[in-house]
C-alpha cells in the first residue's frame, strides 16, 4: 500500500477463489504514478504464488486513475495473458469507465460490470489506517 503523508493512496486486497482458480485484486483508491508499482507488484506476485485460470481487477472503488495508472492496467494485462490467464476489470468506478472509455480502452482490457447477483467486493480500509 502506497501513501501521501497519512492517507492512504491504494489498497489493494487479493483474493485467491478456489476452484474456479480465480486471482481477483480489489482496488480503493487512486491508481496513479505513485500507486501503479505497488498493484503490479501484486499482480506478479500473484501470478507466481498460483497460477490462475483467470485475474479480475475489481475497480469499484477507485477514485482516481491517471496516464501512469491507464499504463499499469495495459501492463497488468499483458503480463497475465503471457502466464496463459484471462484478464477483465470488473464492476469499475464512474470515473474509470471515463477515462477507459476516452482512451478507447474499454474493450481491449475486458471491462465488465459487476456480475448479477454478484456481492459487491468493495472493501473499505480499517478505520485510523495511515495514522
Amino acid at each position: 500500500m502506497m501513501s501521501y503523508g497519512d492517507t492512504p493512496a491504494l489498497w489493494i486486497v487479493v483474493q485467491q477463489v478456489g476452484a474456479q482458480r480465480l486471482l481477483r485484486l480489489v482496488l480503493t483508491g487512486e491508481l496513479d504514478a505513485i500507486s501503479a508499482a505497488e498493484l503490479h507488484g501484486q499482480l506478479v506476485a500473484g501470478l507466481a504464488a498460483a497460477t490462475p485460470s483467470a485475474v479480475e481487477l475489481d475497480l469499484a472503488a477507485v477514485t482516481f486513475l491517471d496516464a501512469a495508472g491507464v499504463r499499469c492496467l495495459i501492463g497488468c494485462l499483458h503480463d497475465v495473458e503471457g502466464a496463459g490467464s484471462t484478464f477483465a476489470i470488473v464492476d469499475p468506478s464512474e470515473v474509470v469507465c471515463q477515462v477507459l472509455r476516452i482512451s478507447g480502452l474499454i474493450d481491449i482490457l475486458g471491462v465488465r460490470q459487476k456480475a448479477p447477483g454478484r456481492l459487491s467486493t468493495k472493501i473499505e480500509p480499517p478505520s485510523g489506517a495511515g495514522s
